[in-house]
C-alpha cells in the first residue's frame, strides 16, 4: 500500500481489517502508517510528489521538489535515489518533453529471443525467420503498419477531481 499513489488511495470504500478496530478505508490505514514514523511520512510525501509530478508532466514541479528536497534530511536510501534523479537531470527533462521509448524494441527484441530458445535451434534461417514473421503477424496481407511518429506534449493543468483528492500535494508547480 505504501506504493500507492496518494491520488490513487480508496477514500470512500470502508472494510474490516484483522490489524485495525472497526471499519478503515485505505486511506485511513495510510495515515495510521505514516503518523507512526515521521521518517516514513517525510519519504512518502517526496516521493508521491515526484510520482505526481511524473504520472502529469510537470517538469517544474519535479525540479523544484528535488531543489527542496535539498534542504530536508532523508534515509540514506531515499537520499541516494534523490541525488541520482539530480544527477540526470537533463535526461529527466528530455522524457519530460518527450514520447519516443525504446520498450517496443526492447520488446521485439525480448519476443525474437524467446522464440529462438524456444526452438533449441532451428535447421535453417529462412525457417527462424518465418516463425518470427508468424509471430509477429507480417505475413498478413491486410494488416497495414503502424507508423513511426513523434509528439511533443505539453503539461496540462490538474483536473478539480485530482486538486480536491491532492490536498497539499498540488502546489502549482513552476514554469519551465
Amino acid at each position: 500500500m505504501l506504493l500507492k499513489n496518494e491520488s490513487d488511495l480508496d477514500y470512500h470504500r470502508f472494510f474490516t481489517h484483522r490489524l485495525y478496530e472497526g471499519m478503515v478505508s485505505e486511506y485511513v490505514m495510510m495515515e495510521y502508517l505514516l503518523s507512526i514514523s515521521p521518517r516514513l511520512d517525510k519519504a512518502y510525501r517526496i516521493v508521491s510528489r515526484l510520482k505526481w509530478a511524473l504520472a502529469n508532466r510537470r517538469f517544474g514541479y519535479f525540479q523544484t521538489t528535488l531543489k527542496d528536497a535539498k534542504k530536508e534530511t532523508y534515509p540514506d536510501k531515499i537520499r541516494t535515489a534523490l541525488n541520482t534523479l539530480e544527477k540526470y537531470i537533463e535526461p529527466i527533462k528530455n522524457a519530460f518533453l518527450c514520447t519516443l521509448s525504446n520498450g517496443p524494441v526492447e520488446g521485439i527484441n525480448n519476443k525474437i529471443k524467446n522464440i529462438k530458445r524456444s526452438g533449441y535451434g532451428y535447421r535453417s534461417f529462412i525457417n527462424l525467420k518465418n516463425r518470427i514473421l508468424i509471430s509477429f503477424n507480417l505475413l498478413n496481407p491486410g494488416r497495414k503498419p503502424k507508423p513511426l511518429f513523434y509528439t511533443k506534449r505539453t503539461a496540462k493543468k490538474p483536473s478539480r477531481s485530482l486538486t480536491l483528492k491532492l490536498g497539499k500535494l498540488t502546489t502549482p508547480p513552476l514554469t519551465v
